[in-house]
């Protein structure tokens, strides 16, 4: 959150005391050439001084703001362009699915054919069995023929047979007798071989039918692939150009966000005044139950607590200076605990912001409030005595209390100090054993930017005194 404002209040956080008049002093590359020095003159007392630069300044920052509309447009137009682009490949998409239904087709039809053959395979392999059974029974006719006539029909036996007819009608007879049986068995042989003729065709039929399958299932297996390939490149033509038009989308709404964050704080920020000194974070009924750098029973506290004199939550937060919230962290229940209330690293829920007194920046934390007390966010601007939160007692407190710290920043501008933060709740101070902490203390370090101040004198306070 903190990178994102910080390029929002680089272009906006100048506008402070200054009148608009046109001019034509100085040019664009002046204001190009050395921003950050204009932006420092702009935004404090010496603004007064300076009144044609700073107004120059000004119009220099909307022409700024009126570049992103410009770029606004440009994206627009792109994203009128893809989607033209989209049109246009439609007809592509097209050839794509047509051919992927042609593909389904010609499948389907392979598979049908596939299936006649499967039945054709089933019928076929039944009449070989048939035929087996039948080649069998004749073969076992033929055996026995062959064996009936070794046994009882040697050379010797067969005319003994023929000439012991008792005359010669008995012997035409026994002669047309034997000629039936030698034509039974020719007739049995036959049959066994016509039926193993009609065996190998059909052995025959049943390999080739296999081969004609095995050939149409790896057709099939083409055909889907080729089915998926063309189900791939429609996938990635879409995606491609979706994906086009998915960035600028997003490039759009980010300039529309930005410029609408631009335009606010530009609006809210140009009337700031320059406050003359600190506003006190509760305005009554309260008392210092903790002084600073030092707790009454011993070890470090780095800030001031303020507490409300019945011990109440719920009392109003006031802004010390004006400027800009920059952080917040809740999640935190109202009330924690002491020494295990470790919710957001026993800050409990916090908020944080800069602010500028008398030509000076400072950065404030402010510690263990109310839950869902908030009453700004991020981004907003406040001014000196606006209620930003409420007291509570969250994270490791021991009872109702607002735990504050104040951070010199030194004495440029927000902008300026918004731009060498790093997004520390401390700004860059450290804590009381972390950090160097206890070293940075302004007093200590003759105000050497990032540095601790002592809210006490800030503020005019005396330990265990109401308010």
């Amino acid at each position: 959150m903190a990178s994102r404002f910080k390029k929002c209040i680089n272009v906006i956080l100048v506008f402070a005391l200054i009148g608009i008049q046109p001019i034509d002093a100085f040019s664009r590359k002046d204001y190009e050439r050395d921003e950050g020095y204009y932006h420092e003159l702009c935004s404090g007392a010496k603004a007064r001084d300076h009144q044609d630069e700073c107004t120059g300044f000004t119009e220099y920052i909307n022409e700024k703001l009126a570049d992103s509309e410009t770029l606004l447009r440009r994206i627009r137009e792109q994203k009128d362009t893809v989607l033209e682009e989209i049109e246009d490949n439609n007809e592509l998409l097209e050839v794509y699915q047509k051919e992927i239904l042609v593909l389904k087709e010609r499948v389907t039809e392979i598979q049908e054919s596939i299936r006649m053959i499967e039945a054709d395979v089933v019928e076929t392999e039944a009449k070989i069995e048939v035929f087996e059974k039948k080649i069998k029974i004749l073969e076992e006719k033929v055996k026995l023929n062959i064996r009936a006539s070794q046994s009882s029909l040697y050379v010797n036996n067969y005319i003994e047979f023929v000439f012991g007819a008792a005359d010669f009608v008995d012997l035409i007879r026994r002669m047309e007798g034997l000629t039936r049986i030698k034509q039974s068995n020719d007739g049995v042989v036959n049959e066994l071989i016509e039926a193993r003729k009609a065996f190998d065709e059909e052995k025959e039929h049943l390999l080739s039918q296999k081969e004609q399958m095995e050939a149409k299932e790896a057709s099939v297996k083409k055909e889907e692939h080729d089915i998926k390939v063309y189900q791939m490149e429609v996938r990635d033509l879409i995606q491609s150009l979706m994906a086009k038009h998915q960035v600028l989308e997003d490039q759009s709404k980010e300039v529309q966000e930005k410029l609408s964050f631009e335009n606010k704080l530009f609006l809210d920020l140009r009337n700031l005044p320059n406050e003359n000194g600190f506003v006190r974070p509760l305005k009554s009924n309260y008392w210092v139950s903790t002084g600073t750098w030092h707790y009454a029973k011993g070890g470090r506290h780095m800030g001031v607590d303020l507490a409300h004199i019945d011990a109440r939550v719920g009392m109003e937060i006031l802004a010390p200076g004006s400027g800009i919230i920059t952080g917040t962290q809740g999640g935190c229940p109202t009330y924690g605990s002491y020494p295990r209330g470790n919710c957001n690293g026993g800050w409990g829920n916090y908020l944080t912001m800069m602010f500028s007194v008398n030509g000076k920046v400072y950065g404030a934390l402010f510690a263990h409030l109310e839950e869902n007390s908030f009453k700004m966010s991020p981004g907003s601007v406040v001014r000196a005595g606006d209620v930003i939160a409420n007291m509570g007692s969250s994270g490791l407190s021991s009872g109702p209390h607002l735990h504050l710290e104040i951070y010199y920043l030194g004495s440029d501008s927000i902008e300026a100090a918004y731009d060498r933060w790093d997004g520390n709740i401390t700004f860059g101070t450290g804590g009381a054993n972390w950090g160097n902490g206890w070293e940075k203390r302004c007093e200590m370090n003759n105000h050497d930017a990032p540095c601790r101040e002592n809210p006490m004198k800030l503020f005019n306070y005396t330990y265990e005194a109401e308010y």
